[in-house]
């Protein structure tokens, strides 16, 4: 849970996972952003496969703001 809490937190709210480059990040963004990084280190640093899942999600509400920087 550290490295998707280090992810989401330090590296993605922060505006690494603002795809667009448009000061907004969504859900549609972050979530891609933080499977793809746990994924690449969970499998590099611990030799084995870690995927986070979005529980119920993104669906209609993928584009829906979650930082606005």
């Amino acid at each position: 849970h550290a490295a998707q809490g280090e992810l989401l937190h330090d590296r993605g709210m922060r505006g690494d996972a603002d795809a667009d480059r448009d000061g907004i990040i969504t859900i549609g963004e972050l979530y891609p952003f933080v499977r793809a990084k746990v994924s690449d280190r969970a499998s590099r640093e611990l030799n084995r496969d870690q995927t986070p899942i979005l529980i119920g999600g993104a669906g209609p509400h993928a584009a829906t703001p979650v930082v606005r920087r």
